[in-house]
Order: C-alpha cells, then sequence, then structure tokens
C-alpha cells in the first residue's frame, strides 16, 4: 500500500523517531534530520540500523561543513594495459 507520500510525489520517503529537546516524540522524515541536528532541534533520533537511539551529543552523527585537509581518497586511477595512468 503507498502513503500519501508516495502518491503524491511517486516515491517513497522513511520516517525517522525523535525526541526533541523538551522530550516530546515525533515522526520526521529523513531529509529532515540534518537540518534538526544543526539547529540542536533534537536530542536524540532512532537508528533502525543499529537498534538503538542515538544521543546527538554523546553519539557520531552526521556533519556538515566540515574541511579534510589530507590527501584524496576517492580518486580513482585508471592504468591501461600498457601500465600507464590515463
Amino acid at each position: 500500500m503507498r502513503n500519501w507520500y508516495e502518491s503524491c510525489f511517486g516515491y517513497p520517503t522513511m520516517f525517522l523517531h525523535v525526541q526533541f529537546c523538551d522530550y516530546r516524540h515525533d515522526f520526521v522524515e529523513t531529509h529532515e534530520l540534518d537540518k534538526l541536528i544543526e539547529l540542536r532541534q533534537i536530542k536524540q533520533f532512532y537508528r533502525p540500523s543499529e537498534g538503538r537511539w542515538v544521543d546527538i551529543v554523546l553519539d557520531r552523527v552526521r556533519r556538515s561543513g566540515g574541511h579534510y585537509a589530507g590527501p584524496e581518497r576517492r580518486q580513482v586511477h585508471v592504468t591501461g594495459l600498457s601500465g600507464q595512468r590515463k
């Protein structure tokens, strides 16, 4: 069965259980989580993949705006049959 979101927009969405700083609980769409964390409006959220609550202050959570100064790790070098990089 399709939910209202999928019916309107044509693709499914996922909701996460969150606890706000005032201890209210609610479900929010996954794309809203980053903004809630950034604005420090939530205390914790439930991470289904780990089967536990994630505390915004104590646990590793999504971060944005960081700067990585190390070597590029995602760069892929393609080597041809002659062994030279392309």
